[in-house]
């Protein structure tokens, strides 16, 4: 199963991350996924079907928002469950990656930080 997919919009890039995502997924991930992304631009990461992360894959997350960071470029993740949420919660991620509920919602925000 794919566990990433990169869809360029306009202004953002959407990237949405599937399944169970574990360490010896890292690396190939990390590699799509700068593959794929071309250009320093705002990103929502859709979570709706994310079901597991270690830290391996919090390490993902956290590359890409420096990536964003680094490129005056907004992130923002939306959907996420309450497994997620809690794995989130545990490395403090809210308080530097804005999390809403729904794909509107992440829109609006990236247009506002992005």
């Amino acid at each position: 199963m794919n566990q990433i997919d990169v869809v360029k919009e306009q202004m953002y890039y959407v990237v949405r991350l599937k399944g169970r995502i574990k360490s010896y997924d890292f690396m190939p991930l990390k590699e799509e996924l700068y593959q794929d992304i071309k250009e320093v631009q705002p990103v929502i990461l859709n979570l709706t079907e994310l079901k597991f992360i270690d830290t391996s894959g919090l390490t993902l997350i956290l590359s890409l928002l420096r990536w964003c960071n680094e490129g005056n470029a907004g992130m923002v993740s939306y959907g996420a469950n309450e497994f997620i949420k809690r794995i989130f919660g545990y490395a403090k991620i809210p308080s530097i990656l804005p999390m809403v509920d729904t794909c509107e919602e992440a829109i609006i925000l990236i247009q506002k930080v992005g």
